[in-house]
C-alpha cells in the first residue's frame, strides 16, 4: 500500500511515536476501514496490491461480502490473482467461484482431453465429470474395442461397460461358434445364456441331441409307460408311487418322531413328486410336524431332496473359486439393481456344486433369497414381508417353508428334535435327509461338510433372512443369513 509519514488525524501512537499513516484509494473507491486496521474497498470493488488501487469485479462475477472477494460466476472460472472470469470450455460446466479451469466439469457423455470436452465414442455415455475416454461406457450389446464401441453379434447380449468381446454371452437356444451365435437344433435350447458349445443345448424331456444327425430324437431310456411321461431320474430311478403338483400327499403314512422305519417301510412312505417345469423328480415324504403325537390330518408333505429348478443338468456353474465364477460375487441380490438383473437373467441367482467334502459327495443347488423367493423385493437393503404360503421358486401346490420362532420349521423341531436327535432326524436318509451344504459367498463355498443351512420365507432384518441350521449337534430354526448368500432350498406342500 502506499505511504506516509505525515502525521495522521486517526493515527495511533506506539512508544512515543506515531505510527506511519495508511492512505488508501478512498478518493474514489476505497476507504481506510480504522475498525480493522486497514484499507478497504467499497461495495462491488477488489483491492488489487499491484498498484493500490479499489477496481470493479471483472465481467461474469459478483461481490462477496462475508468474503470480501469477487467471484465468478457459474461456468467461469479465475485463473490467478486480479484475473478476468473467463468461460469454462464448450460442454462443460463449473459452480460460482471457481479458481481454475480443472474446476470445469464436462457434462454427461462427455470427457476431458487438455482441456477441452470431447464427446464419447458412438454408442457409449459417460457421466458428468468424466476425466478419460476410459470413463465412456459402452452401451447394453455392445463391448469396447480399441475405444470404439462394437456391437455384440445377433441373438446376443452384453451388460453396459463391456470392454470386451467375451463380454457377448449368446441367448438362451444359442451357442458361440466362430464367433457367432447358432441356433441349437430344432427343438433343443440352452438352460442359461452364455454357453459356448452345442454340447449345451438341451433337448426338451422325452429327447436327446443325435450328434450324426444334430437333431433331437427319442430318449428310451428315462421313461415311465406308467405316467407316460419322460423323466430326470436322478433321485427317482423306479418311480413307482409318483405324483404330481397337484396330487398331495395323503396317500402317505406320516413317519412319526423317534420311530424307526425299515427299507420296505421306508418306500411306502416315499413318494416321487414330478416338477412339470422341468421335469424333474423329488422324494417326499410325510413327517408327523403338527403338535400332535402320531399320523393326522394336520402333518405336513416336505421335499426331502433340495431345489434343482433353474440351471442346466450338468455344467457346474460355480459355487467354489476352482469351478468358474460364482454368482453371489458379480450377480448376488445385495442391491435392488443386481437383484433385478439376477432375476430377470434366467440365471436365477443360483450355483450348482458337484464335489466331495469329508468323504461325502455334493451335488446340489444354492440360491440367494432373491432367487428362492422369486421376487426382487427379496434382496438386501429392502425390508417386506410376503403373504403365505409364498410358493417362490418351489413347484405349484408347494412353497418356501415358514422360518423363525413359530415356523415351519420350529414345528418340525419340536416334533423331531434340535440337540441330541439332530443326526436322528435332521440328517438321516429315513427321514429329513439333510445334507451339511454349507453356504456360497463371494464365489466359494463355506462350512461345506458340517454345517446345513435351508432358506425360509420369513426376513429377519434388512440384509438378513431366517433359515434353518444345523450341526452335528444342535438345530434351530432362528438362525439367519444374509440374503445375498446362496444357501439350500427345500419345498413343503401347501
Amino acid at each position: 500500500m502506499m505511504t506516509s509519514t505525515y502525521a495522521c488525524p486517526h493515527g495511533k501512537k506506539i512508544a512515543g511515536q506515531w505510527v506511519i499513516c495508511k492512505t488508501c484509494d478512498n478518493d474514489e473507491h476505497g476507504y481506510y476501514n480504522y475498525t480493522k486496521d486497514r484499507c478497504d474497498c467499497y461495495s462491488g470493488y477488489n483491492y488489487r496490491s499491484s498498484d493500490t488501487k479499489c477496481i470493479a469485479c471483472p465481467a461474469n462475477s459478483s461481490w462477496n461480502s462475508s468474503g470480501e472477494v469477487c467471484r465468478c460466476s457459474a461456468n467461469f472460472y479465475m485463473q490467478g490473482d486480479n484475473a478476468n472470469c473467463q468461460s469454462c470450455p464448450e460442454h462443460s460446466i463449473s459452480s460460482v467461484g471457481s479458481t481454475s479451469v480443472d474446476n470445469c466439469a464436462c457434462v454427461a457423455n462427455y470427457y476431458k482431453n487438455n482441456n477441452e470436452c470431447v464427446t464419447c465414442p458412438e454408442y457409449s455415455t459417460s457421466v458428468a465429470g468424466s476425466t478419460s475416454i476410459e470413463n465412456c461406457r459402452c452401451n447394453a450389446n455392445y463391448f469396447k474395442d480399441n475405444n470404439q464401441c462394437q456391437s455384440c453379434p445377433d441373438n446376443s447380449s452384453s451388460p453396459v461397460g463391456s470392454t470386451s468381446f467375451g463380454s457377448c454371452a449368446c441367448n438362451k437356444g444359442y451357442y458361440l461358434s466362430d464367433s457367432i451365435c447358432v441356433a441349437c437344433p430344432p427343438g433343443a435350447t440352452t438352460m442359461n445364456t452364455g454357453s459356448t458349445s452345442i454340447s449345451a443345448c438341451v433337448c426338451p424331456i422325452g429327447y436327446v441331441i443325435d450328434s450324426d444327425t444334430n437333431s433331437c430324437i427319442s430318449d428310451t431310456t428315462n421313461y415311465s409307460a406308467t405316467l407316460d411321461v419322460y423323466y430326470d431320474a436322478t433321485n427317482c430311478s423306479d418311480p413307482v408311487a409318483f405324483m404330481d403338483s397337484w396330487t398331495g400327499c395323503s396317500s402317505l403314512d406320516t413317519i412319526i418322531a423317534n420311530e424307526t422305519v425299515t427299507d420296505e417301510e421306508l418306500a411306502a412312505k416315499t413318494a416321487c413328486l414330478l416338477d412339470r417345469r422341468d421335469y424333474r423328480t423329488y422324494r417326499v415324504r410325510r413327517f408327523d410336524d403338527d403338535g400332535t403325537a402320531g399320523q393326522s390330518s394336520g402333518d405336513k408333505c416336505w421335499m426331502i431332496d433340495s431345489m434343482k429348478f433353474g440351471g442346466d443338468y450338468g455344467q457346474i456353474d460355480g459355487c467354489a473359486a476352482n469351478s468358474g465364477v460364482g454368482n453371489f460375487s458379480n450377480g448376488g441380490s445385495s442391491t435392488a439393481a443386481k437383484a433385478k438383473e439376477t432375476f430377470s437373467s434366467g440365471y436365477y441367482g443360483h450355483c450348482r456344486y458337484v464335489g466331495t467334502a469329508n468323504n461325502t459327495l455334493y451335488d446340489h443347488y444354492l440360491y440367494d433369497w432373491v432367487a428362492a423367493m422369486q421376487s426382487t423385493l427379496a434382496h438386501n437393503d429392502y425390508y417386506t414381508t410376503f403373504t403365505l404360503p409364498h410358493q417362490g421358486l418351489c413347484p405349484q401346490g408347494w412353497h418356501v417353508p415358514s422360518g423363525g420362532n413359530g415356523g415351519e420349521y420350529a414345528a418340525l423341531g419340536s416334533r423331531y428334535g434340535t440337540y441330541s436327535s439332530v443326526s436322528s432326524f435332521w440328517t438321516s436318509s429315513s427321514k429329513w435327509n439333510g445334507q451339511f451344504s454349507g453356504y456360497a459367498s463371494y464365489s466359494s463355498l463355506y462350512n461345506l461338510g458340517s454345517t446345513g443351512y435351508y432358506w425360509s420365507s420369513k426376513p429377519q432384518s434388512i440384509s438378513h433372512a431366517y433359515t434353518l441350521y444345523f450341526q452335528s449337534s444342535s438345530c434351530s430354526a432362528s438362525f439367519y443369513n444374509y440374503e445375498d448368500t446362496g444357501l439350500a432350498l427345500r419345498c413343503v406342500k401347501d
